[in-house]
């Protein structure tokens, strides 16, 4: 195997990874709840546990 073959074979594996990885048509809503969550749990352990 020469050197140019282990390339192509490097771009195809991370050409089909990023495929896997890119999400079509992502809910943001689910992004912004989960944010919200973690902002007042934070908010509670941070007033309430850390003083």
């Amino acid at each position: 195997m020469d050197p140019t073959e282990k390339e192509s074979e490097d771009v195809k594996m991370f050409k089909s990874k990023a495929a896997s990885v890119s999400l079509p048509k992502h809910s943001y809503w689910f992004d912004f709840w989960l944010f919200l969550l973690f902002d007042i749990v934070f908010f509670f352990v941070m007033y309430f546990i850390v003083p």
